[in-house]
């Protein structure tokens, strides 16, 4: 089953309401926050109504170890601070396969940093003229996010 991270770039001022709640129900809330999610005709229709205000792409077991490594939290504590490296693959590996993060007990959302160097493209249009919409090099963008 195909793991989608689905990456927030624009902001809230202006956001029409059926955007602004979809992107709180996916628990987009700020700029940079990034969510896994499983690939599901219910998520592309989500995908479609925040299509404007986000990016996504699909990701590979190793980003979602990254991700779940360097920007896991569990409550107050990084994931990374509780549990073994290999307790954490382990985890990457049963989300990926399609089980749900809250029955692994390990987190969805992440909080990210802005990307190094900034973004290559203007937020405010569509690829390939812009950063927003489906993307294949989604790892490329998380990387430089981590």
């Amino acid at each position: 089953m195909a793991m989608l991270a689905i990456i927030r770039v624009r902001g809230n001022f202006g956001v029409k309401p059926a955007p602004k709640k979809t992107l709180r129900t996916l628990g987009l809330f700020t700029v940079n926050s990034c969510r896994l999610i499983t690939d599901s005709p219910s998520t592309k229709g989500m995908i479609e109504v925040i299509k404007d205000y986000a990016t996504w792409g699909e990701v590979s077991e190793k980003m979602v170890l990254a991700l779940l490594t360097k920007r896991g939290y569990v409550g107050s504590f990084k994931l990374s601070s509780k549990k073994k490296p290999e307790e954490i693959a382990k985890l990457a590996k049963e989300a990926m396969s399609g089980k749900k993060f809250a029955d692994l007990g390990i987190p969805c959302n992440f909080g990210l940093t802005p990307p190094q160097k900034g973004y290559q493209r203007g937020t405010k249009q569509r690829l390939p003229a812009g950063e927003l919409g489906p993307r294949k090099d989604i790892e490329q963008l998380l990387s430089r996010m981590i």
